[in-house]
């Protein structure tokens, strides 16, 4: 009982650390407007609160015992039946069966079948989760993200390996969650509201704007030094981290509003850049990014806002000063990038 004590004990520890963690709204633009509208209008939000409590369900229903290192597991002098009864017990650390188990009781027999969707998340996260371990049988390790076409030029690897690290949090999930049901509705409804693409077009790239201040979230700790022995200068290493936010951007809003999409990437790039250069902080894999502190993002969310709105409802022109102050901001970043490879300059602003 004492070694199946010292093993589960680490692993509730680290269960509820990653629930913390998974689960945090600290400085994440779509969570706090979520948040937010939720505590104006419960109702008028709920398909919001809907979407990021899926995303984040998603993967809290992972096996437990797969958040451990496997030589730890394997170091545990267990017994075959100790084994199997870790198993079992590993089984009730996972948060998607507390809520199997206390939505019938809380909410009444009328929601015994959000429990059996919970079931089916929980079936599905896990079995995604088997094909993307290192093998299964005699079968290669299933790695869609690795599989991502490549793109030509010279910053055409580091693109693809930006996109792959956007992919690996979850904004861009809760993006394509509102994008396929927009999309969806536009290509279903014989009279869609061409306001309501565009709605759903700022929320996209809502979703999307807290990344925008770490476009460096998922660099290594050396990842700066890096970047410093390739024969590419800062406002390159900007570009390729801007491109790969800007496709997935448009890919996501193509069916909707593409224009009001492109402009408020744009200025979310041109405001994120100052904290992904100057205040860069690690996140972590399979949560959603936690932005910069302060004003920086309720200024960089209404300037984005200003600059959708414009190019909707005025012209496409509008997109030419929100290229201009994005490229403003891209070389002078760049040009601050390139100091903090060389140690020469006090960061400040």
């Amino acid at each position: 009982m004492a070694r199946l004590a010292a093993l589960l004990g680490p692993l509730a520890t680290l269960i509820l650390r990653e629930l913390r963690r998974t689960a945090s709204v600290a400085g994440n633009h779509f969570l706090l407007f979520a948040v937010l509208l939720f505590a104006l209008n419960p109702r008028s939000v709920a398909f919001l609160v809907m979407v990021a409590g899926l995303v984040i369900l998603f993967p809290l229903s992972a096996d437990p015992l797969r958040k451990m290192p496997k030589e730890r597991l394997l170091l545990f002098p267990l017994s075959v039946a100790a084994r199997v009864r870790v198993r079992i017990l590993s089984f009730f650390f996972s948060p998607i069966v507390w809520l199997i188990l206390v939505v019938p009781i809380w909410g009444g027999k009328q929601y015994v079948g959000v429990s059996f969707a919970l079931v089916l998340l929980a079936l599905t996260a896990n079995g995604l989760a088997l094909l993307w371990s290192k093998d299964i049988g005699q079968f290669k390790r299933f790695s869609p993200l690795r599989r991502l076409p490549g793109f030509p030029g010279l910053l055409g690897g580091f693109v693809k390996k930006n996109l792959r690290e956007m992919l690996y949090v979850l904004d861009p999930y809760a993006g394509l969650a509102l994008a396929a049901a927009a999309t969806i509705y536009r290509f279903t409804s014989p009279n869609p509201v061409l306001e309501a693409m565009y709605g759903m077009t700022m929320l996209v790239a809502l979703t999307l704007s807290t990344y925008a201040q770490r476009l460096f979230a998922l660099d290594s700790g050396n990842g700066f030094d890096r970047y410093g022995l390739m024969p590419i200068r800062g406002w390159q290493v900007l570009v390729a981290k801007d491109l790969a936010f800007l496709l997935l951007l448009l890919i996501l809003v193509l069916p909707l509003a593409p224009l009001s999409g492109l402009a408020a990437g744009l200025v979310l790039l041109a405001f994120g850049h100052r904290p992904s250069v100057l205040d860069p902080q690690s996140q972590s894999r399979w949560c959603f990014v936690s932005g910069a502190r302060g004003w920086s993002g309720l200024v960089q969310v209404l300037a984005m806002f200003a600059a959708g709105t414009a190019t909707f409802r005025l012209s496409p022109l509008a997109l030419i000063p929100c290229a201009f102050v994005y490229l403003v901001s891209l070389f002078h970043y760049g040009a601050r990038f390139e100091n903090r490879w060389t140690g020469t300059m006090i960061y400040r602003v």
